[in-house]
């Protein structure tokens, strides 16, 4: 159920609960941190609600390695022991993870010799220092380039993939014909794998927005070793630019978003002006700035007031990572009806020259076969281009109703009479 807090007054949120929350999700802690959170955690009036929020926004690893190095005591049992068994399901969930992606880049990548990158999670973890077993993963994302994306599906199919074609009821493909369908239109493609896990594969790192060059990002991808397997990720500049878009475009509504903040900035590769350039390139620098900021921002807990009732992107990722904490994707989803669209939270994330790029780039008639159509109305292969011209007719509908609604209101508005022209 969305929150009733109001999202433009927040005031009312648990400063406790947000402080030690947001202060703990963090891969490593000096002793003015566990100075501070032993101080928070004897303010704690409602520790089951500190436990239920860091177990939903997947930051229990962190606050419970928090609690345990800080030696706090007095701590209420069931719910320290909740947190405790939630934090091991993570790192066993991390490592059965971890052997899926293994296992699908020895089956269907590598074999293939396909340019790749995977994407934050364990990726993540591993190019820039992490440990992997720490890091909540619902998922396994993986980019490949566009012309070996259908070979790549196949080889997972051959292998024992179910091709996911709904989240919501959970459906798999039945049918070539579904297959053909997704891999031909679809921008990502579920694989779940024979033990489980889902595998997304992505021809593009964006969603609608096109911000990014996927194909330039394959030819400068770099080399990670997970376990005994070498693998391809982003260069690290770009995955942290990538990292901070994406993040954002969740509205940063889950707590080891921000440990992955903590993990890139304090990595020994971190340095600005790289990032800069890179971020700059793909017009995201106010996005990887403000992300910077929001990171600082977390330890100065005595300017969050101030903060979130001002104008300017970092306050605006502190304020909805706060209003998060309220809820789940039912409160994600409700957010986004205010968002700004093209996968960001906001118009000022982009510089306006990449806007107005984007913006340009949109103008044509956007005509795509959609996954919706064809679920609702499946046609065979060969008929796949009455998708586009069904597509076509909508617009025009929209448009002539768009068009017969402002008449309708212009004409309560009579223009007035026109003037004669004067005779000479």
């Amino acid at each position: 159920m969305v929150s009733t807090t109001p999202l433009q007054d927040i005031s009312a949120l648990p400063d406790v609960e947000s402080r030690l929350l947001l202060s703990t999700a963090k891969l490593n802690f000096d002793e003015d941190l566990l100075d501070e959170i032993r101080t928070l955690s004897d303010q704690i009036s409602d520790w089951e609600s500190v436990t239920d929020k860091s177990i939903k926004k997947f930051s229990a690893t962190f606050l419970n390695r928090a609690l345990v190095e800080s030696s706090t005591e007095g701590l209420p049992s069931d719910p320290m022991r909740r947190l405790g068994n939630f934090a091991r399901f993570t790192n066993l969930r991390a490592l059965r993870t971890t052997a899926a992606q293994l296992q699908f880049h020895r089956t269907c990548v590598e074999p293939l010799g396909v340019k790749h990158a995977y994407l934050k999670g364990i990726a993540l973890y591993s190019q820039f220092g992490g440990n992997i077993a720490d890091r909540f993963c619902r998922d396994i994302d993986v980019l490949v380039e566009e012309r070996r994306f259908k070979e790549v599906i196949l080889t997972a199919v051959k292998h024992g993939y179910r091709v996911v074609m709904s989240s919501r009821p959970l459906k798999f493909a039945t049918s070539r014909n579904d297959i053909e369908f997704v891999t031909m239109f679809s921008g990502d493609v579920g694989l779940m794998s024979p033990d489980d896990v889902l595998i997304e594969v992505h021809r593009r790192l964006d969603k609608q927005s096109e911000i990014f060059d996927s194909n330039a990002a394959l030819e400068t991808t770099v080399s990670v070793k997970v376990s005994d397997v070498i693998l391809n990720t982003l260069n690290w500049s770009l995955h942290f630019t990538y990292v901070c878009y994406h993040h954002s475009r969740h509205f940063w509504s889950h707590l080891h978003w921000i440990a992955d903040l903590d993990l890139m900035i304090k990595s020994p590769v971190f340095d600005q002006d790289k990032l800069s350039e890179t971020a700059s390139a793909y017009g995201l620098q106010p996005t990887t700035n403000a992300s910077i900021e929001f990171y600082d921002l977390i330890s100065r807990p005595n300017l969050w007031h101030e903060a979130i009732q001002q104008p300017g992107l970092a306050n605006d990722f502190l304020k909805y990572c706060l209003i998060n904490l309220q809820g789940g994707l039912e409160l994600e989803n409700a957010l986004k009806q205010n968002a700004s669209g093209r996968d960001l939270l906001s118009d000022a994330q982009i510089s306006p020259e990449r806007s107005k790029e984007m913006f340009e780039n949109h103008r044509q008639i956007n005509v795509h076969p959609t996954l919706s159509q064809y679920l609702k109305y499946p046609v065979p292969a060969p008929l796949f281009w009455l998708y586009r011209v069904q597509r076509y007719l909508i617009f025009v509908r929209d448009r002539i109703l768009k068009k017969s609604n402002l008449q309708k209101q212009l004409s309560q508005y009579p223009l007035p009479p026109l003037q004669k022209e004067p005779k000479d």
